[in-house]
């Protein structure tokens, strides 16, 4: 209180800050202490209940294949040394000293405890442990996702029922099965991500098709199997015939083609590498030819299409000075030599060839070189009918699906 206060005799009566106490704990949900601390009372030097919150988390973090406990992080600040219970006693299995302290100094609330399963998860999902984070953690689905599956395992190791989400991810290579656990959505993440880096593999080496599969379950094999995320499982592995009876909620043809990469990334918040990029890129050239090399952006074979790129800007220019050119016809045969450049390269790269034509988004963003409605070849020009310009892509097909 202001020091004028004082002087008016308005400010009420306080210990004296020598020999005040700062103590924090962690109450177990039946009762016990877990952790403590007992630091001098000095507000300025910081507030020393959130390093208490921050290492609690740390360590529930590190320690999480053994669960996150419901415990209770409390902090009681300014407390005369008198006051505090012994440390003997906070250490006994039943610390009634601590619970007498508690009740005394104005229980457990809302503005004096933080639940440790709110503070591990912003630990482990790297965002700063403050008073706005925590509460905004009582509006959030993942938060509750995890709650529910650690109150499900506390109650599985009782013997008891319990029901939790899981996720599971079936390829031609078998299941793998993701819990919503701590790190559960991690993993998940991390898995679709590897399968979207190696989407080119060369050929035999990649999955056909994924389909996922999301469902409430209170199957202790499946809840054994969710924490074994890097392994895959059989089909046939007893447990996993449950999927049977469910229609996935999401669906990926994963056959190497431009359409399906950008489906697959777009729908699992993905991100599209570089090398990807670049492959895209040539399957666009190797089905509509010349037409791409108009890329701003960096593109790892430009030298390959040098020769190319010169003579276009050649044909362009002859085009400009005699309008009679035919540029049709050299822009045809143009066209042929970039595709089988693209051809060669991508069975250099390992990546099939001879997948159905479709049009991409990406293919969309990229613009036409030195081509005008008048310059199209007909279908003299190049012997085949000439397609009717494709619709735009809808991207239904490419929605967000919550994973």
């Amino acid at each position: 209180m202001a020091s004028w206060l004082e002087k008016l005799g308005l400010q009420r009566t306080r210990p004296q800050k020598e020999g005040l106490k700062d103590f924090c704990l962690e109450l177990c949900p039946d009762n016990r202490i877990a952790s403590f601390m007992i630091t001098d009372h000095t507000p300025r030097s910081g507030n020393p209940f959130i390093r208490f919150v921050k290492e609690a988390a740390r360590k529930a973090v590190l320690e999480e294949a053994r669960g996150i406990p419901d415990n209770l992080l409390l902090f009681y600040a300014g407390i005369r040394k008198e006051e505090l219970p012994p440390v003997s006693g906070l250490q006994e299995k039943e610390p009634r000293q601590a619970w007498r302290f508690i009740i005394e100094n104005g229980g457990i609330t809302d503005g004096n405890s933080v639940p440790l399963r709110r503070a591990a998860y912003l630990e482990a999902h790297g965002v700063e442990t403050d008073r706005r984070n925590l509460e905004g953690l009582e509006h959030s689905p993942g938060y509750k996702d995890f709650v529910a599956y650690e109150t499900a395992r506390e109650r599985t190791l009782q013997g008891r029922s319990a029901r939790f989400l899981v996720t599971a991810v079936k390829t031609d290579q078998g299941v793998r099965v993701f819990n919503r656990g701590l790190h559960g959505p991690r993993h998940l993440h991390e898995y679709l991500q590897e399968i979207a880096d190696n989407f080119y593999s060369p050929c035999g080496k990649g999955p056909g098709t994924l389909s996922i599969f999301r469902i409430e379950t209170s199957s202790k094999r499946l809840m054994e199997m969710s924490r074994q995320p890097g392994r895959s499982f059989p089909a046939s592995q007893p447990g996993l015939e449950v999927f049977g009876s469910y229609r996935p909620v999401a669906s990926f043809d994963l056959s190497p083609t431009a359409a399906n990469l950008d489906r697959f990334v777009t729908a699992g918040s993905l991100e599209l590498s570089r090398r990807n990029l670049d492959i895209m890129t040539l399957q666009d050239i190797a089905e509509k030819g010349y037409a791409h090399l108009a890329l701003e952006e960096p593109f790892r074979y430009r030298r390959e299409f040098a020769s190319v790129e010169k003579e276009l800007g050649r044909l362009s220019r002859e085009k400009e000075l005699h309008p009679d050119f035919p540029l049709g016809e050299r822009m045809a045969e143009l066209r042929e030599t970039s595709r089988k450049i693209a051809a060669a390269l991508l069975a250099r790269e390992g990546v099939r060839t001879g997948m159905p034509r479709s049009e991409t988004r990406y293919a969309d963003r990229i613009s036409r070189m030195l081509e005008s409605p008048a310059d199209i070849p007909r279908a003299a020009d190049t012997g085949k009918k000439r397609k009717q310009p494709s619709s735009k892509r809808k991207h239904a097909e490419g929605r967000q699906v919550k994973l």
